[in-house]
């Protein structure tokens, strides 16, 4: 947040009259999408699994399609409905290391359903993006991240006041992990996102989250050594044609979605 705004003061104050005609969608989508789902994200993966937590996931381009039918009217075609469940097939046979039995005898909790909340905030930021004001990209997201900051303070200092204490990172390795995450994941990847969803759509752009637990397995190829499994494979090729397919153009959309 404060790496953003200290570069994009100027177009800031430049697009605040535009931001504050807008200021109920900046106040929703920098809430909910940013700290909401954040929060959300952390609490679930403190109380269930991995595995749950990665195919729970994957809701998550459900939520959006859905989300566009009732907002946009966006019909969904056939042929995208199944490039979804070929996604999913895909994100559960690596999660299940090529055993789908693995995923059918896996059991859920309440980390799960915050997962699903989680997902569905994230869903509504993802389609609420079609009617983003007309803003520069990191403009936005700065305006956005500033909004996070400010809710994210709010749920801090009600932590605060419950758990009376606050933990800094204690070494090295933790103030790198907490770099990367500001950088890459809240930065980069957000602004790649968005213009993702300005470039393909909201319906598309939530596809390509399934491609995560994806490239987690592959990171531990590359990174960790760990072995590329065939399953890996076959993985890969369900997702990715999933994915192709949920891309093709629909006929039935006169305006891209």
């Amino acid at each position: 947040m404060v790496l953003l705004v200290s570069f994009r003061a100027k177009d800031m104050i430049a697009s605040w009259p535009l931001m504050v005609a807008h200021w109920r969608w900046t106040l929703a989508m920098g809430t909910a999408g940013f700290t909401g789902f954040n929060v959300l994200y952390y609490l679930a993966a403190q109380n269930t699994t991995a595995v749950n937590l990665g195919l729970l996931q994957c809701v998550m381009p459900i939520y959006v399609m859905i989300g566009c039918a009732i907002a946009y009217k966006i019909k969904v075609a056939p042929i995208q409905m199944v490039g979804i469940v070929l996604s999913l097939l895909g994100v559960a046979f690596v999660l299940g290391r090529g055993d789908i039995s693995t995923i059918l005898a896996i059991s859920f909790n309440d980390g799960d359903a915050i997962m699903l909340l989680a997902a569905m905030f994230y869903a509504g930021y993802t389609v609420g993006l079609r009617k983003r004001p007309e803003v520069e990209n990191f403009t936005m997201l700065a305006y956005l991240s500033l909004v996070a900051w400010f809710a994210a303070a709010v749920l801090l200092l009600a932590d605060l006041g419950f758990e009376g204490s606050l933990q800094w990172p204690s070494d090295l390795s933790a103030w790198a992990i907490i770099l990367y995450v500001a950088l890459v994941p809240s930065l980069l990847s957000q602004i790649l996102f968005i213009r993702g969803v300005q470039l393909v759509g909201s319906n598309k752009a939530g596809v390509y989250s399934n491609l995560l637990p994806i490239y987690v397995a592959v990171l531990g190829v590359v990174l960790l050594g760990e072995k590329f499994e065939n399953y890996h494979l076959i993985a890969t090729i369900l997702a990715g044609f999933g994915i192709y397919l949920v891309s093709k153009p629909n006929v039935a959309e006169k305006n891209r979605d």
